[in-house]
């Protein structure tokens, strides 16, 4: 089965090792990629829902976490590196 953590993640449980590369291809081929929150690298960058979804949203904070998402993919670091996207000033 599978659940999306509070980290914007895909968590996938009861797979057996031998059915491993077979679910990584097919994650490829559909466009997921995987191994971001294992590295020294950055993390998913979080976001709440921004302007379009919240009455209190000032940007689209979404697509900012996305463009972070982009510009710093594959930067190796020497920690982790965790990244937050506000839509308005409450949070």
């Amino acid at each position: 089965y599978t659940k999306i953590t509070g980290g914007q993640r895909i968590d996938m449980f009861g797979a057996r090792v031998d059915q491993l590369p077979e679910i990584w291809r097919r994650l490829v081929e559909g466009g997921m990629e995987s191994g971001q929150a294992y590295g020294k690298s950055l993390r998913t960058v979080k976001s709440c829902v921004g302007s379009d979804w919240c009455r209190y949203g000032q940007q689209d904070s979404v697509q900012m976490a996305i463009n972070l998402e982009l510009r710093y993919r594959g930067l190796r670091s020497p920690h982790k590196i965790k990244m937050g996207v506000s839509g308005c000033a409450r949070e």
